[in-house]
């Protein structure tokens, strides 16, 4: 397993889902990722406004846990059924890290 870090998956079923990201690795080759504590990324209310020139994307982010009703904090996924994986924006990510530390938190 090589780890990835924080980063944002586009799965077949249109879901995004930020993540601790390792790679699932047999032969040399990625056969899947396992993601730690996924949270599927909600966006509502998009505005884009602009400002001398500069667009400012403004939007309401909601993460949930990914499957809620698991136990399990690493969730393997198959290749397969990514489209991609980026890098997401900071605060996406500070969010993510956020909702992490206050969910660990409250289950100690």
């Amino acid at each position: 397993m090589e780890s990835m870090s924080i980063k944002l998956i586009v799965l077949k079923s249109g879901e995004n889902i930020i993540s601790d990201v390792q790679e699932m690795i047999v032969n040399d080759q990625v056969i899947g990722y396992f993601l730690k504590n996924p949270c599927v990324v909600r966006i509502k209310n998009i505005q884009i406004e602009i400002e001398n020139e500069n667009n400012k994307t403004i939007a309401d982010i909601t993460l949930n846990p990914w499957i809620p009703l698991s136990k399990d904090e690493t969730i393997p996924v198959t290749s397969d059924w990514v489209i991609t994986i980026v890098e997401p924006i900071s605060n996406v990510k500070n969010l993510y890290e956020q909702t992490i530390n206050r969910i660990e938190n409250d289950n100690n």
